[in-house]
């Protein structure tokens, strides 16, 4: 079994949107960071998960991001 491929998706929404148009759900997963999590909230993972994709997201980077503002 091949391990799958996670494309990580922490953009803004246009190009995220247009990244993912251009994905296939059955040959990989995404990532949401949480640049595009914190701006578009689960509206964006709800958005991907209709399209059939699995996705998790990660805020590991939450801090940092923040604490850069």
């Amino acid at each position: 079994m091949l391990s799958p491929i996670i494309v990580a998706v922490d953009c803004g929404v246009k190009d995220a949107l247009n990244l993912v148009r251009k994905l296939n759900p059955d040959d990989c997963k995404l990532k949401v960071g949480s640049q595009l999590f914190t701006a578009e909230g689960p509206e964006i993972v709800k958005n991907f998960q209709d399209k059939g994709f699995d996705v998790f997201f990660s805020m590991r980077n939450l801090y940092f991001t923040v604490q850069n503002i």
